[in-house]
C-alpha cells in the first residue's frame, strides 16, 4: 500500500487482521488534503456502523480476527510498503475456498500514542491504489487418459482338432505405434495399451527350420508318398504342407524327395521344406477402436505333413513332446532286432560294403519305411557317395538314402531314411540295406557303429504312419582282419 501521510510519531507498526463482517463504502468525502473527516453518508462504514446508519458492528471499531495476519513497519511517506506472510496466504486461500467470506482486512496502527496516525492511498487514489499481489503455481492439470485397446490371439499349426499351438513366432506390430513380441508355449501373444483410434498391422514370422532338425521325419516322407500313390490322400493343411517343391500345385515325387533330403540334413533340393506359411499373412486394424481378442493365425510348415506335428528341438527333445523317447503313435515291436554290421576288413581293402540286417519281418506288419541315426569314428572310416544303397529286403522298389550330418569332431553321425516306392511292405529276414564305406586308417584300429539314442534311434514306420522300434538295435564295428 502507498503511504501518503504520517503523523509526527513514527516509525509505526501497521498490522492486518481478517475482517469478519461485510461493510460498506458510501459517498462521504473529506476533500483535499483530507484528514479532517466528513459526515457519514448512507452505506458508509463508521466506528459504529457496518452500513450507516442501519447496521452495526458487534464490537465498536469493527469485527476482525484477533489473530494478526501480517505486520510491517512504516516510516517514510510517499512510498509503497508490502505485507507478506503465511497468514495472508491462508486468508487468501480461505477466500478462494469461500468467496462469500471475503471481507478484506482491517488495518490496525498505533492505538496508544498521539500523533501516530498514518494515511494510505485507498481504492480511489488516482495513481497509487492498494494492490494485492498473489504469486502462485498453477496446478498441473490431470491429463485425460487416452483411450486404449489391446490385440491378442493364438498362433497354431494346422488349425483344427489336431492343431498344435506354435511357440516362438515373432509377432511384429506396425502403424501408429510399433513393437514386437513372441508367442509363448501355448501359442499366445498380446499387444496391450495401444492408442484407440490408431491404425495397426500385426504380422507373424518365424525363421525356417534348419535341414536335419527334428519335427520333419521319414513319417512325413511316407505320408506324402501315400498321397502321390493315391493310397491315403492328404487334406487341408497337411495337403498344403506337402506342396513344397516344384511343380507347385501338384503333389509329386519331387515333394517326397525334397522332404526326405531335408530330413537327411541336405541343404539343396529341399524346395520350401522347413519354411513357415501363415494364414492370414497379417491382420490390419484401420482404425483400432476396441480391444480385439481371438486374433488367430493358422500355420503350415512345408514338409510337416504327418500328425502329430513336431516342433524343432534345438539340442533337445521336441518342444511339444510329440516325437520324444516314446513317440505318439508308437506301437509294440514286431521285429526282433536290427543289427549294424560287425565286420573285419582286409588291410589291403579301401572301399567296401557292409550289410545292416534284420530278424524276421512279417508282411502283415505293413512296414513301408524306416529311419535312424548311428555314430561312427571318422578317423577310421568314412562313407562313399551315396553312403547307403538298397539291398536284400529293400532291393526292389525302395528308396534308401543317407547323409553324414554336419558336425565337428571325429565322432560323426550318419542319418538313414528309406521308404517303399510302391507301398509294398517289407517281408523276410536278412539284409535290410547296405552301407558303402571307406577305410581311412589301415592301422590296427576299430571303429564302433552305435545307434543313436531316442528320438533319433532306429524306427520302422507302417502304412498307417505308426512307428515301432525293433526289440533291439544292435551296435556294430569295423575292425582290421587278422592275418
Amino acid at each position: 500500500m502507498y503511504l501518503s501521510q504520517t503523523g509526527p510519531v513514527y516509525p509505526d507498526d501497521i498490522s492486518l487482521s481478517l475482517a469478519l463482517r461485510n461493510w460498506g463504502e458510501g459517498a462521504s468525502n473529506a476533500g483535499s488534503p483530507g484528514g479532517h473527516g466528513a459526515q457519514a453518508q448512507t452505506g458508509d462504514a463508521t466506528w459504529l456502523h457496518t452500513f450507516y446508519n442501519t447496521d452495526f458492528w458487534t464490537t465498536p471499531g469493527g469485527d476482525f480476527s484477533p489473530t494478526i495476519s501480517a505486520t510491517t513497519t512504516v516510516e517514510i511517506w510517499g512510498q509503497d510498503y508490502q505485507w507478506a506472510s503465511a497468514g495472508l496466504l491462508a486468508d487468501v486461500q480461505s477466500w478462494v475456498s469461500n468467496p462469500a467470506g471475503n471481507f478484506g482486512w482491517v488495518i490496525l496502527g498505533d492505538e496508544v500514542n498521539l500523533g501516530s496516525a498514518v494515511r494510505f492511498g485507498s481504492g480511489q487514489h488516482p495513481t497509487n491504489p492498494p494492490h494485492l499481489l498473489v504469486t502462485f503455481q498453477a496446478p498441473t492439470p490431470t491429463p485425460t487418459p487416452t483411450p486404449t485397446a489391446d490385440i491378442s490371439g493364438t498362433v497354431v499349426q494346422c488349425a483344427g482338432a489336431t492343431s498344435n499351438p506354435l511357440a516362438g513366432v515373432t509377432m511384429t506390430l506396425t502403424g501408429t505405434s510399433g513393437g514386437s513380441t513372441t508367442t509363448d508355449n501355448s501359442g499366445n501373444y498380446s499387444f496391450t495399451g495401444l492408442a484407440s483410434g490408431g491404425t495397426y498391422t500385426v504380422t507373424p514370422t518365424k525363421a525356417a527350420r534348419l535341414p536335419g532338425s527334428s519335427g520333419i521325419t521319414t513319417s512325413d516322407v511316407i505320408a506324402t508318398q501315400r498321397h502321390f500313390l493315391g493310397v491315403t490322400l492328404l487334406t487341408g493343411c497337411r495337403l498344403a504342407a506337402a506342396d513344397c517343391a516344384t511343380p507347385f500345385g501338384l503333389i509329386t515325387t519331387s515333394d517326397v524327395i525334397a522332404i526326405q533330403r531335408f530330413f537327411l540334413g541336405l541343404s539343396t533340393g529341399i524346395g520350401n521344406v522347413g519354411k513357415y506359411s501363415f494364414n492370414p499373412v497379417n491382420l490390419s486394424y484401420s482404425p483400432l477402436t476396441s480391444t480385439q481378442t481371438g486374433q488367430g493365425y493358422d500355420t503350415i510348415v512345408f514338409g510337416d505333413t504327418a500328425t502329430p506335428f513336431g516342433n524343432p528341438r534345438p539340442g533337445g527333445p521336441s518342444q511339444d513332446g510329440a516325437r520324444n523317447d516314446t513317440s505318439a503313435g508308437e506301437i509294440p515291436a514286431t521285429v526282433g532286432a536290427v543289427l549294424l554290421p560287425s565286420t573285419a576288413v582286409d588291410g589291403a581293402i579301401t572301399h567296401f560294403t557292409a550289410q545292416v540286417t534284420t530278424t524276421m519281418i512279417n508282411a502283415d506288419a505293413r512296414l513301408v519305411g524306416f529311419q535312424g541315426d548311428f555314430t561312427f569314428d571318422s578317423r577310421v572310416v568314412t562313407f562313399q557317395d551315396p553312403p547307403v544303397q538298397p539291398a536284400g529286403l529293400t532291393g526292389s522298389n525302395w528308396n534308401v538314402s543317407g547323409n553324414v550330418l554336419p558336425g565337428k569332431g571325429p565322432i560323426r553321425t550318419l542319418r538313414i531314411s528309406a521308404y517303399s516306392l510302391d507301398f509294398i511292405p517289407l517281408s523276410g529276414t536278412g539284409t535290410l540295406f547296405e552301407l558303402r564305406m571307406n577305410r581311412r586308417n589301415k592301422a590296427a584300429q576299430s571303429a564302433q557303429l552305435i545307434w543313436a539314442a531316442p528320438p533319433d534311434n532306429f524306427i520302422f514306420i507302417d502304412a498307417d504312419l505308426n512307428t515301432q522300434r525293433p526289440g533291439s538295435a544292435a551296435t556294430g564295428s569295423v575292425s582290421p582282419r587278422a592275418n
